[in-house]
Order: structure tokens, then sequence, then C-alpha cells
């Protein structure tokens, strides 16, 4: 009977073990995109921020469907914070505009 349990249980622990092994991975992708301190944050020109992403994201926009005005007006809200994560919070709306009906 012990045995039926452990027989049971292993793919179960396997699954678990499996988990783990890939939250390792994501957590090891994601360091690099942690804040290393106070010198990290900047004021960087908004345009930059915007454009950057667009220019990244050329190639997909034709497939997406989608139309994107790409004329910036020029008092643009300055802001302040990390560059690649101000850039990812304009890819992410940009990635996902197909889906929006």
């Amino acid at each position: 009977m012990q045995q039926k349990h452990h027989a049971e249980a292993l793919p179960s622990f396997q699954r678990i073990d499996n988990l783990i092994a890939r939250i390792g991975v994501i957590t090891r992708q994601l360091k690099p995109y942690t804040r290393k301190g106070p010198d990290d944050i900047v004021q960087p020109d908004t345009c930059d921020c915007v454009l950057g992403p667009l220019s990244m994201m050329s190639p997909q926009i034709p497939r997406m469907q989608v139309q994107i005005p790409q004329t910036l007006p020029p008092n643009l809200m300055q802001v302040m914070g990390d560059m690649v994560h101000i850039e990812q919070v304009s890819v992410n709306p940009l990635r996902h505009a197909h889906l929006i009906p």
C-alpha cells in the first residue's frame, strides 16, 4: 500500500520539480531588468521612449493590421525612470494593439 502512494506521488513531485526549475529560469531572465540603484533613474527624452519601441516593432506593425500615428505633440510630458522600463511600457500596448476590437 505504501509503495502505491509513492508511485502516485512521483509524477506530482516531478511536475513540482519542473515548475521550480522553470521559475529559476524566469528569475534569471528577469534579473537584468531589476534596478541596480538610483543611477538608473533618468529623465529621458520622451520622444525617444515612444519612437524607439515603434522603430523596434516596425517589422511587426504591418502584420498586426493596425494604424499607429507617429506624429508626436511638441509638448510631451516629461517622465523620470529607468529607460528600459519606460520603453517596455510603450512596447506592451503596441504588441497587443491588434487585440483591441
